[in-house]
């Protein structure tokens, strides 16, 4: 297990067991991310692994992406808490 994904567990504890394999696929699929990262740049490569799952399922062209789309989300989620732990006030710049 990475790091990424030990910090990523707590977080994921009352998630249903798919939505949170498939967040931890999308992190090791990710196996060259640096980890431990301040929690700025952590809150830009969530972000950057979010996109990535978009972008899969923007070339997929298929209707059964409800679980990429809720991993993308989550993984947002975490980036905003990430962003919240090292700089609350950059909170306010996202766009």
């Amino acid at each position: 297990m990475s790091e990424l994904s030990e910090w990523l567990e707590p977080r994921l504890t009352g998630a249903p067991p798919t939505l949170r394999e498939r967040i931890l696929a999308a992190v090791d699929a990710d196996g060259d991310s640096p980890f431990p990262l301040p929690c700025s740049l952590l809150s830009d490569h969530l972000r950057d692994l979010a996109e990535q799952i978009l972008e899969d399922v923007k070339n997929a062209g298929d209707s059964a992406v409800a679980l990429d789309l809720l991993a993308a989300d989550a993984l947002i989620t975490f980036a905003c808490e990430a962003l919240a732990e090292s700089d609350p006030g950059g909170l306010a710049e996202i766009k």
